[in-house]
């Protein structure tokens, strides 16, 4: 029999339990459409990212993040997509989700709302859970499982203001007895300019569901060289108290290099090396052609 982290199965048990919780990003200020639909297009042109997160690293079982994204506008529609893959001890959790949101001026502002369509594939590495029971049906029931939801945000974005609200997991659903709950956050974030030089951005994100420890972020990011490059930290408290640091930079207006590093601040810190992310983008201007028609 292989050696097993129980650890690692206490860990992927917590998570089921409240409803396998929304992957945790650091780098969310980066890219608002991983977390609301409404955002897709909001950036003002086709916007692709790639982020690749680890998690207590050195720990047993701990969360591994990859995502890639693109999310741009087609006049007043935003449109994106999001492939991910998230693995936690035994569990993999892979699929895509897609996001519609149509934009409405409100004077020099902008009111996004989105809908979102998710299909995630949950599996289970069985070779590495012993049960008392073999072929322990509620083990085997999670293997190769697709799950099917929907997401709803709106987002409300001008030059200097931005604020959204986000409720994926509408549907609720049910599996092995589980049911999912409906999480939501709400985020907002300022832009203070003092030069081309110098804008100061302090943001914040409270997020929460059913049977789960409410959490909020407080962030806060210093852009130079006319928002060329960039330093950001933050706090994130609730359940458990993280400490993160950002830099990144935008190089050529087109492609964005980030690295963010973040520890919580309990015991549990002595036990791995903190969690590292890594975002990797390239912004591009797209649009149909228009076949004209036959004279």
């Amino acid at each position: 029999m292989k050696r097993i982290s129980l650890i690692a199965i206490v860990l992927l048990a917590t998570i089921t339990a409240w409803g396998q919780q929304e992957p945790l990003l650091t780098n969310y200020q980066l890219n608002y459409f991983t977390w609301n639909p409404a955002a897709a297009g909001s950036a003002g042109q086709w916007a692709l990212r790639t982020e690749i997160r680890g998690e207590w690293l050195g720990f047993p079982g701990a969360a591994q993040t990859q995502n890639i994204t693109l999310h741009g506008a087609i006049g007043r529609v935003g449109l994106g997509v999001t492939l991910i893959n998230d693995l936690i001890g035994p569990e993999q959790r892979t699929g895509f989700q897609t996001g519609y949101a149509y934009m409405l001026p409100v004077g020099d502002n902008t009111l996004s709302l989105g809908l979102g369509l998710n299909a995630v594939k949950y599996s289970l590495k069985q070779n590495e859970v012993t049960t008392n029971t073999p072929l322990d049906p509620a083990v085997l029931a999670l293997t190769g499982a697709w799950n099917i939801d929907m997401a709803f945000g709106a987002y409300f974005y001008g030059e200097k203001f931005y604020a959204g609200i986000s409720a994926p997991r509408l549907l609720q659903l049910t599996k092995i007895g589980i049911t999912d709950a409906i999480h939501y956050s709400l985020m907002a974030g300022y832009k203070l300019h003092s030069s081309d030089n110098f804008t100061f951005e302090p943001s914040v994100m409270l997020k929460g569901a059913s049977g789960a420890p409410f959490q909020y972020e407080i962030d806060a990011k210093a852009h130079l060289l006319n928002e060329q490059l960039y330093f950001g930290v933050g706090y994130r408290g609730g359940k458990g108290n993280f400490i993160s640091a950002l830099v990144g930079a935008k190089v050529l207006n087109k492609y964005h290099l980030a690295y963010s590093y973040d520890f919580t601040t309990s015991e549990f810190q002595s036990y791995n090396s903190g969690s590292h992310e890594l975002m990797l983008g390239m912004d591009f201007n797209w649009k149909p052609k228009v076949e004209q028609a036959a004279e």
